[in-house]
């Protein structure tokens, strides 16, 4: 994705063009299929920002928030499965551009990034029990060992490892 070219439009779109090899790059990769969706959502929500005449309306309605409480609630309650947009969308009754906007909006991250960080504090407590990392990682839905760390160092800052020594050493 690194090679792709535009035309002077997307260069100069205030990071369109970044935005757009992000994307490619995660579509193109073995990613679950909620984080490309939601990343899908969000590269065009940000033309539909940057590029429509329509303007969207920023105020969130109580039935807006009910709607993203339901799809919180099925992340929260299917840690482990493979959640897609169609599912959370099919809750809240929304499309799923609007869902994933609404989300976001309310929540402040995207649907895959909610619940990424929802297996991440899952996988927290798991450590914390004595469960070993290889457990951990399949127990929160991850592929594998390195998929988790690699997730776990990235939201916590520490590797899962790290995070156990010290937590163990400090008795919490």
């Amino acid at each position: 994705p690194d090679r792709i070219s535009f035309r002077n439009i997307i260069k100069k779109s205030g990071g369109m063009h970044g935005r757009l090899v992000k994307l490619l790059s995660i579509l193109e990769r073995d990613a679950p299929v909620l984080e490309k969706e939601s990343n899908l959502q969000e590269f065009l929500n940000s033309i539909a920002s940057a590029y429509s005449t329509e303007t969207v309306p920023s105020k969130i309605t109580a039935q807006q928030r009910s709607a993203v409480k339901k799809a919180r609630e099925l992340l929260e309650k299917n840690l482990t499965d493979k959640i897609t947009m169609d599912e959370l969308s099919g809750v809240t009754g929304m499309s799923r551009f609007h869902f994933n906007r609404i989300f976001c909006e309310i929540t402040g991250v995207s649907p895959y990034a909610f619940h990424l960080h929802l297996r991440i504090e899952h996988a927290k407590h798991m450590l914390l029990a004595g469960r070993t990392i290889v457990e951990t990682a399949l127990d929160s839905g991850f592929s594998d060992q390195s998929h988790f760390s690699r997730y776990f160092k990235k939201i916590v800052g520490v590797t899962p490892g790290v995070f156990v020594r010290y937590n163990r050493q400090e008795g919490i």
